[in-house]
C-alpha cells in the first residue's frame, strides 16, 4: 500500500501533483494534503493542517501518518521577500526531510526545484543538463537551491530526488508570471486597444504544462534514481511574444505596444530587459528523466497557452 503525502496541494504546482496522483492510485492507496491551507477542487483522502515551518508539529503529524512518497510542492516565489524565500522553501524542506528521518520503511521524497537554482546559463551550453553547475543569483534561486542540496544529502530511509523544474504554465497560472499577466490584461483592462508592456517579448523560456509538471514529479516519485537531480521541461524554449500572440488572438483584443521609456514601442524591437537573473534563453536538457523514466511531456505550448485563457475567463 502506498501512502502519498503532497505539500503545497492548494499552489499551483502541487494542486496538479494531487490529481495526476489520484489518476495512478492503486486500490488501497492513500493520498494526503499536508500544509496550511486546505486544496479546493482537487482529489485526495485527507487534509492535515499542518505549519510545515514549524519542526515538531510536523514531525509528529508525518509520524502518524507514515508515509511511503513524500511530494514537497510547497514554497514562496518571486515576489516574496528573502526571508520568506528561505522560510518556505528551504526550512520548510529541511524540517520535513527531518520528519522523514525516523520512520520504519524506505520512504521516496521528491523535492520540486527550479531552473532558477542554476543561474545564467550561457547560451553555448544550452539546453542545459542536469550537472551543470548551479550559481544562482539571487534569493529565490538560492533558497531552491538549498532546498535541493539538503534533499540529496538525505540518508536512509529517505531516498531523495530533486526535480528541477524549468517554467511550468497551465491552467491556474498566477497572475505574477508573465502570460498570467497578459491573460488578465486582456481579460480586464478597459482602455481599448489595451497597453502591453513590450520589453521582455524576444525573451526565450523552456514553458511547458503544469500537467506534465505533475506527471514527471509523481514518475519521479515511483521511478527516478536515487540521489539524483532530474531538469524536467519540454527541450525546447519559446518566445513570450509567441505566448502574447496565441493569448490576444484567444481574446480578440487590440493592443498597443508600449515600455516605461517609449509609448508604442515596434513589435520589431522588443528590446528584452537582459539582466543577470533574466537571461535571453533558457531550456532544459530533459535526457535524463526520459531515459530513466516513462515521462515524456505531452501537452503542447499551444494547448497550454489556451487553457491558461479558458481557466481564467471560466474563472
Amino acid at each position: 500500500m502506498a501512502i502519498w503525502v503532497t505539500t503545497g496541494g492548494s499552489g499551483f504546482i502541487g494542486g496538479a501533483v494531487l490529481s495526476e496522483i489520484a489518476s495512478r492510485l492503486a486500490p488501497g492507496d492513500r493520498s494526503i494534503a499536508l500544509g496550511g491551507r486546505e486544496p479546493s477542487d482537487r482529489p485526495f483522502d485527507r487534509f492535515e493542517r499542518v505549519d510545515l515551518e514549524n519542526a515538531s508539529e510536523l514531525a509528529a503529524i508525518v509520524g502518524s501518518i507514515a508515509p511511503t512518497h513524500v511530494i514537497h510542492a510547497a514554497g514562496k516565489t518571486r515576489p516574496a521577500d528573502p526571508s520568506k524565500l528561505y522560510r518556505s522553501n528551504t526550512l520548510t524542506t529541511l524540517n520535513l526531510l527531518d520528519a522523514c528521518k525516523d520512520l520504519d520503511h524506505r520512504v521516496r521524497f521528491v523535492v520540486a526545484g527550479s531552473a532558477a537554482e542554476l543561474g545564467p546559463v550561457p547560451v553555448a551550453d544550452l539546453p542545459v543538463a542536469d550537472d551543470y553547475p548551479a550559481r544562482p543569483v539571487d534569493p529565490y534561486g538560492l533558497s531552491k537551491h538549498l532546498a535541493t542540496v539538503a534533499t540529496l544529502l538525505a540518508e536512509a530511509p529517505i531516498e531523495p530526488v530533486a526535480a528541477r523544474l524549468f517554467n511550468p504554465i497551465g491552467p491556474g497560472l498566477s497572475i505574477h508570471h508573465v502570460f498570467g499577466k497578459f491573460a488578465h490584461l486582456l481579460l480586464e483592462s478597459k482602455s481599448d486597444p489595451a497597453a502591453i508592456d513590450a520589453r521582455d517579448l524576444a525573451v526565450r523560456r523552456d514553458f511547458f504544462d503544469v500537467r506534465d509538471a505533475a506527471a514527471a514529479l509523481v514518475e519521479l516519485a515511483l521511478n527516478g534514481s536515487s540521489g539524483r537531480v532530474y531538469h524536467v521541461g519540454s527541450g525546447s524554449s519559446r518566445s513570450i511574444g509567441e505566448g502574447l500572440d496565441l493569448l490576444i488572438a484567444l481574446s480578440g483584443r487590440k493592443i498597443v505596444l508600449e515600455r516605461d521609456d517609449v509609448a508604442g514601442s515596434s513589435r520589431d524591437d522588443p528590446s528584452p530587459r537582459r539582466t543577470v537573473s533574466n537571461p535571453i534563453d533558457s531550456r532544459a536538457n530533459i535526457a535524463r528523466i526520459v531515459a530513466d523514466t516513462a515521462w515524456r511531456p505531452r501537452i503542447a505550448f499551444e494547448k497550454s497557452i489556451q487553457d491558461i485563457w479558458k481557466n481564467l475567463v471560466a474563472s
